[in-house]
C-alpha cells in the first residue's frame, strides 16, 4: 500500500511543512479520552479533503511521528493540541494528499529552468532565433568551444504549423559556439553545424539503434535528432570539471525540486535516472534538504540488453 505525503502551504513562504503520511487515505479516526494523543502538528481551520469514502472534507488533521492521527472538525482536533504541538493555520485553504507524478525527469526539467530557456512558448523562426541570439550576447565572453544549450523548445507548437529548425537555421545565431536546442518532449532535438562538426556527424553516420539522424534528400544531415540519436551530438559536448558539473547539477535539482513543490507533488519517477542525478538527490537527502519521495528507473539502452546481466550491474 502506497505512502501519502501532504504539504501545508503559505503563499507567503513562512510556513511550509512536508510531512510522511501512512496509508492510502486520509481516515476519521474516533478516539475515545483515553486513547487520546498529543499531536506533534495540527493543521487546523482549512477545508481538508481526505479522498476517503466515509468523509470527503473534515477541517483539521493532527500529525504525530510522521503518521497521521486523528483528522475532523476544529473542535474535534483542539484536544489533541498540547504545549509542544505546531500549529498550522490553513485560513480557509486546501489540504489534500500530495500528488504522485509516475513520469518525470527532473535533472532535465531543472536545467531547463537553470539555463537558456524557451519556455515551452509556440515561437517562429524568427522568434527562436532572437531568443537564441539574446542567450548567446548574455555569455558572449564564453569560450567558443563551450556548448550552448538551449531547453524548452516547443517543437510542435511552432508558428506558422509545420516550421521546424535545422542546423542551416540555427548557424544564423551569431556565434561560433556548437547549438543544441532541445525539445520539450526530450524526443527531438536541433542541433548547429558546429555541433554536428564537433560530434563527427557526416552523411556516412549510421542512425543508433535507438533514435535516427534526420537526411535531406541529399543524405545529409538537416540538423534534428531523434531519441537516441540525441545523445550521438549530446555526448560530444565536453565535461565541467566534476567540481563544477556537481554545482550545475545541484541548482538543477534545487531548481526542479521548487517547481515540483509548488504544484503539490510530492512523489515522483525519474522515468530516465542518470547516475549524477541519483547522486544529487541522495545528497540532498543525507542533508535534509529533499522535499520529495523519489524513484528511479535508470536508462538501459537497446544496445546494453544483449547482455541483460551487465545492463543490470
Amino acid at each position: 500500500m502506497d505512502t501519502l505525503e501532504t504539504t501545508g502551504f503559505n503563499p507567503r513562504g513562512r510556513r511550509t511543512l512536508t510531512k510522511l503520511l501512512a496509508g492510502a487515505a486520509l481516515a476519521l479516526l474516533a478516539l475515545p479520552a483515553s486513547a487520546q494523543q498529543i499531536a506533534d502538528t495540527v493543521f487546523h481551520n482549512g477545508v481538508v479533503y481526505t479522498v476517503n469514502d466515509q468523509a470527503d472534507f473534515a477541517e483539521a488533521v493532527a500529525v504525530k511521528d510522521g503518521r497521521i492521527l486523528a483528522v475532523g472538525s476544529n473542535t474535534d482536533i483542539d484536544a489533541l493540541i498540547g504545549d509542544a504541538t505546531q500549529l498550522v493555520d490553513l485560513s480557509g485553504r486546501v489540504l489534500m494528499p500530495g500528488l504522485v507524478d509516475g513520469h518525470m525527469h527532473p535533472m532535465g526539467g531543472g536545467a531547463q529552468l537553470t539555463a537558456c530557456n524557451l519556455n515551452y512558448a509556440p515561437l517562429s523562426v524568427a522568434e527562436v532565433l532572437a531568443k537564441i541570439t539574446a542567450c548567446a550576447e548574455a555569455e558572449a565572453e564564453a569560450d567558443p568551444t563551450t556548448w550552448l544549450r538551449v531547453n524548452g523548445w516547443f517543437r510542435q507548437a511552432m508558428t506558422p504549423a509545420g516550421a521546424d529548425l535545422t542546423a542551416a537555421i540555427l548557424d544564423q545565431v551569431p556565434t561560433a559556439r556548437p547549438i543544441i536546442v532541445i525539445a520539450t518532449d526530450f524526443h527531438s532535438m536541433a542541433a548547429n553545424s558546429a555541433a554536428l562538426s564537433a560530434a563527427g556527424i557526416t552523411g556516412d553516420t549510421p542512425n543508433p539503434s535507438d533514435g535516427e539522424i534526420i537526411r535531406d534528400a541529399d543524405g545529409l544531415a538537416t540538423g534534428i535528432f531523434l531519441d537516441g540519436a540525441i545523445w550521438m551530438v549530446v555526448g560530444a559536448a565536453p565535461d565541467l570539471p566534476a567540481d563544477l558539473q556537481a554545482i550545475k547539477n545541484r541548482a538543477n535539482l534545487e531548481a526542479a525540486l521548487a517547481a515540483i513543490r509548488a504544484q503539490g507533488v510530492t512523489t515522483i519517477l525519474d522515468a530516465a535516472a542518470g547516475p549524477e542525478g541519483i547522486a544529487q538527490f541522495n545528497t540532498l537527502r543525507d542533508e535534509g534538504l529533499l522535499t520529495v519521495r523519489a524513484q528511479f528507473a535508470p536508462v538501459v539502452s537497446a544496445d546494453e540488453t544483449a547482455d541483460p546481466a551487465a545492463a543490470v550491474a
